[in-house]
């Protein structure tokens, strides 16, 4: 997932990984931004570990405690929060990535019709934040009605193929 030079200000990327794929090189990303500088970080299943992140961090840099500082992490749990939190977010020039964000939005209790309006409110958040710095979202593919709301409010789309299993040779001895 080596994205990272193509994001830009004024611009909602998503990246839509295969149902069932990990979100494995986010703990890279994250650390490359936060070597180069500060990070909003957006946990939309409230799951994350940041452990992984300080491993990488301490290939990038010997001060793992500094980069880790510049990150400031906000975790989610249900699609309502999601939207509280984007619309008290301020815009400011720090890259934001979110990941799983629709995760918050797969709760049932609330009406489909009441996710839908609350994931599109969350986009145009999403829209208002990328006006001042990258916004980069990472999410597993998933409802597809949840997914259009999100891919139509998006400038940049990248969709991730789930690698192919090995060919494997029976051995000749």
């Amino acid at each position: 997932m080596n994205i990272i030079p193509t994001l830009k200000p004024d611009q909602l990327s998503v990246v839509v990984t295969p149902p069932g794929i990990g979100l494995n090189r986010l703990p890279e990303l994250l650390a490359s931004l936060a070597w180069r500088g500060p990070l909003r970080f957006l946990d939309g299943d409230g799951r994350f570990d940041f452990y992984p992140v300080a491993r990488a961090l301490r290939r990038l840099t010997p001060d793992v405690t500094a980069a880790l500082e510049r990150i400031q992490t906000r975790r989610v749990f249900a699609c309502h929060e999601a939207l509280r939190l984007l619309q008290e977010t301020e815009g400011l020039p720090v890259p934001l990535v979110a990941a799983d964000l629709l995760a918050a939005f797969h709760d049932e209790d609330v009406p489909l019709d009441e996710r839908l309006r609350l994931l599109a409110a969350c986009a145009r958040e999403l829209s208002r934040l990328a006006e001042h710095a990258p916004v980069l979202v990472i999410t597993r593919a998933g409802d597809p009605r949840l997914m259009e709301v999100l891919l139509e409010a998006a400038d940049q789309v990248w969709e991730l193929e789930a690698p192919h299993p090995a060919v494997l040779q029976a051995a000749l001895f």
